[in-house]
């Protein structure tokens, strides 16, 4: 039902593959399809914002560290990446207590396998069944930090 363009970026902090090797096994006691995937993020931004505000699934809060409890929220999608033969299957992967939720421009991707031959700024083309809106901002902002692509005002919101 919709597409979304966006940049692969090789990492943002370096953190996401120990986080999930301990939030894992607490989101499969709701989730267990996220067992089957890499565990590992593909990180994306986005030329669009991207709005979550609805999802496949949903974990109950999850005391998975010594913080607040924390959701999870994950949309099932396609990955597809630019000079790449075939696309993945891969889990949105929206945890609520991140700080890359303060950008909606940034989302974190589960996918079904290793992806080889990724690198960093590759076009990146996320496909996903779910209703969509994509609400008529034009403006466009500078990309924020080291970035240099720009950034468009149009937001997509998944429901």
């Amino acid at each position: 039902m919709g597409e979304v363009k966006g940049f692969y970026r090789k990492t943002w902090t370096n953190s996401a593959a120990a986080n999930l090797q301990r939030q894992i096994p607490f989101i499969a006691h709701t989730f267990p399809e996220i067992q089957s995937s890499f565990p590992a993020t593909i990180n994306v931004r986005f030329e669009q914002k991207i709005i979550v505000a609805g999802s496949d699934h949903r974990t109950p809060p999850i005391r998975w560290d010594s913080h607040t409890a924390e959701v999870f929220d994950f949309v099932r999608v396609r990955l597809a990446f630019q000079g790449l033969p075939d696309r993945i299957n891969a889990l949105m992967y929206v945890p609520h207590r991140s700080s890359h939720r303060n950008d909606p421009h940034k989302h974190e991707f589960l996918g079904e396998r290793f992806v080889n031959g990724l690198s960093d700024g590759m076009l990146v083309t996320m496909e996903f069944d779910r209703q969509a809106i994509v609400l008529p901002y034009e403006d466009q902002t500078a990309g924020g930090g080291s970035l240099k692509e720009p950034r468009l005002a149009r937001t997509t919101v998944i429901f």
